[in-house]
């Protein structure tokens, strides 16, 4: 799972909006939303506060990736997916493919 991705799943399954989660984390909801759409990512301060938050509701971050995903890898990733991706779960349960 995509970095981004995986921090708004777990900022779904905590039930809070991406503002929230930039208040407890310091960043902006628009920081926020950058993060989650691969745009950004966090600097080294802003990823150690995701994680110790998410440590503490039982989600855990991969190692902060280099540099924002490229669409184009973004695109050879999800081809080479399988056909039948669950993300997430809950209400918010996104299945790709069919």
């Amino acid at each position: 799972m995509l970095y981004g991705t995986l921090i708004r799943t777990l900022r779904r399954r905590c039930g809070l909006t991406q503002r929230q989660l930039g208040e407890h984390c310091g960043l902006t909801a628009s920081a926020i939303g950058m993060i989650e759409q691969g745009r950004r990512l966090p600097g080294r301060r802003a990823d150690e506060r995701l994680r110790q938050f998410f440590a503490r509701y039982g989600g855990c971050l991969p190692l902060r990736p280099r540099q924002p995903i490229r669409r184009a890898e973004l695109l050879e990733l999800l081809r080479a997916a399988p056909p039948t991706l669950s993300v997430g779960g809950g209400p918010h349960r996104t299945v790709l493919g069919s």
